[in-house]
């Protein structure tokens, strides 16, 4: 049994169906779907036994504590209870992308990288199924937050695939789209930060109280674009991105919070400046702004939205993985 292990789990870019991950849609609609990719921007996780038995958690706060139960960061605490692990130990993370509140599903692969290492680290083997089954318990039933599942099983899995949920099991299936089209897809999807922080809790809350009162005809929509979207990826990718503008246009709609004016101007200086289409990553609010750009078109766009940050980034294919051990 290694005494260090260090962890590498890949940030998610969503394209259609979010928010039918949510228990409240699918056990009320019976299924929920969704289109999702990985991309080379990771969360690293390392590991390591102290011999003086205390716990340190060192992120964007560094804590000591001799006990599993005083720690505060929840996400570790409820990681190392779940795994039976009390104390004698050392965490530590950093991120290619270090803001929180991105869209790109930060929360959820930190929880699988965390479980990742420390369930190396004491020699339990997970499957890809049972670490994000498992990252779900950590965050939506130990810590309560009111999110769904896409991210962690995107994060555990990786690729570009479509992730069906219901009352009883999560299904992953890989697409098999030509190398070709994943070339062609890469190249043409832009990412810009705009630099706009949000609580993906607080929207997601909101959206929860609305599928619980009826009002999920909106995220059933988004759902429904999950077969053109697979059409798409599989023939004629350029079609992504008008799914994508339709699919924002209806996300809108779902709930109050989700766009603003500064979210709206770039969006549409956007499609002025020859994106097909795109959408706002994750929840809402905030985050990553996600474009369908043809490569002719892509510097008038960059000009254009010049005052926003963009990450260059590729789809990955490997999912969680431990580099260290």
């Amino acid at each position: 049994m290694s005494n260090l292990i260090v962890s590498k789990t890949p940030l998610r870019v969503s394209l259609v169906g979010g928010g039918s991950d949510l228990e409240s849609y699918y056990t009320r609609e019976g299924i929920g779907k969704v289109i999702s990719f990985t991309i080379d921007k990771y969360i690293y996780v390392t590991v390591h036994n102290r011999y003086d038995g205390l716990i340190r958690a060192s992120y964007s706060k560094t804590e000591i504590a001799q006990n599993v139960k005083d720690i505060n960061h929840e996400l570790i605490r409820e990681s190392m209870k779940l795994l039976k692990i009390e104390s004698g130990i050392e965490i530590t993370s950093i991120s290619d992308v270090t803001a929180h509140g991105t869209g790109l599903g930060s929360s959820s692969a930190y929880t699988v990288g965390v479980l990742n290492a420390l369930s190396n680290l004491i020699g339990k083997g997970y499957s890809r199924f049972n670490l994000a089954n498992d990252a779900c318990i950590v965050e939506i039933e130990k810590c309560m937050q009111p999110i769904g599942k896409q991210d962690q099983f995107a994060s555990a899995f990786g690729g570009l695939n479509e992730i069906s949920f219901a009352d009883s099991n999560v299904s992953v299936c890989e697409l098999n789209v030509s190398m070709q089209n994943l070339s062609k897809l890469s190249e043409n999807l832009l990412l810009f930060d705009t630099g706009l922080k949000r609580k993906a809790s607080t929207i997601l809350s909101r959206q929860k109280q609305e599928y619980e009162n009826d009002k999920v005809s909106a995220t059933r929509q988004l759902v429904d674009l999950v077969k053109p979207m697979r059409s798409a990826l599989l023939s004629d990718v350029d079609i992504v991105g008008e799914i994508l503008d339709e699919s924002w246009r209806i996300k809108k709609t779902v709930t109050s919070g989700i766009s603003n004016d500064i979210i709206d101007g770039y969006y549409k200086t956007a499609k002025e400046s020859g994106a097909l289409g795109g959408k706002l990553c994750g929840a809402g609010g905030g985050g990553f702004l996600l474009f369908y750009v043809k490569r002719e078109n892509q510097e008038n766009l960059r000009k254009a939205l010049s005052e926003m940050r963009e990450l260059d980034f590729k789809l990955e294919f490997e999912g969680a993985k431990i580099l260290c051990n």
